[in-house]
């Protein structure tokens, strides 16, 4: 707030007011990472300069967590260059290190850095079973427009969790890749993952652009859990795409019944 409207020195007296009366009930390392969040969420690098100034101050430059957090807030405020300098610059990186910067890289299309990333990991963990880590990577070559990279990370992992079969699924679905995208999923379900919400949006993105909505509404029908709003939005969209109107009307209706004051499905429904 104080730093929207232009009063910094505002915003320091109550951050610096607020971490020494709440350091009893909350660590300081809680309450700066708070305060790196919101910069981040807003966008606002004056602020989250200052946090750096104060963590420098207080000798408080060592402290992983609160490091991560800056390289969270530099790279979302679109300064890569001191993100990735500060993650250069730690003697030991943890998990979260890696997945800030790897999502950095994927946000902000950094093409320099993500095969500089995969190749340190390459030869730093090759042999982790952080699988986390290698999803991460495959999410970063696909935003970035490398579907093949993202692939090649996908097929040489061991095990897969269910967040590496979405991230596959949803980049070959950006990537308008539907066939091949309709395939893990089908591969997924067989090894006994249970699809949650985000694979069914990714398989649903998949089934628009191949035009395949009446599979996606099977899809839909046959989900263990109730589909959630995002899906119906989904199946919604495609059919303005495809122009489905009596598709349409039955799937706007699903959404009417679960939110009947999202305006966005009646927008939709009236462009189709």
């Amino acid at each position: 707030m104080y730093e929207q409207n232009g009063e910094l020195g505002n915003a320091r007296l109550v951050f610096d007011k607020s971490v020494l009366r709440d350091a009893v009930l909350y660590s300081v390392d809680n309450r700066v990472r708070f305060v790196l969040s919101a910069s981040a969420q807003s966008g606002s690098l004056n602020l989250g300069k200052w946090v750096r100034s104060w963590i420098d101050e207080h000798g408080l430059g060592y402290n992983i967590h609160l490091v991560n957090a800056l390289i969270d807030m530099y790279s979302k405020c679109g300064d890569l260059d001191t993100a990735f300098d500060l993650f250069e610059d730690l003697e030991k990186r943890d998990v979260i290190s890696w997945n800030v910067m790897i999502n950095a890289c994927a946000n902000l299309g950094a093409l320099h850095l993500r095969k500089w990333i995969h190749a340190y990991i390459d030869k730093i963990f090759q042999n982790s079973n952080n699988l986390f880590l290698w999803t991460s990577l495959i999410y970063m070559y696909a935003k970035c427009g490398s579907i093949e990279a993202a692939q090649e990370v996908f097929n040489g992992m061991k095990q897969k969790i269910l967040a590496s079969w979405n991230a596959m699924i949803s980049g070959l679905a950006m990537h308008g890749l539907a066939e091949k995208a309709l395939d893990p999923f089908s591969r997924m379900t067989s090894e006994g993952f249970k699809p949650d919400n985000i694979t069914f949006v990714g398989v649903l993105s998949v089934c628009s652009h191949a035009g395949l909505l009446d599979l996606g509404q099977t899809l839909i029908q046959n989900m263990e859990m109730k589909p959630d709003g995002a899906i119906w939005i989904s199946s919604l969209g495609a059919c303005r795409v495809h122009k489905r109107v009596d598709l349409g009307e039955s799937v706007a209706n699903h959404l009417f019944e679960l939110e009947p004051e999202n305006p966005g499905a009646y927008v939709l429904l009236s462009n189709i």
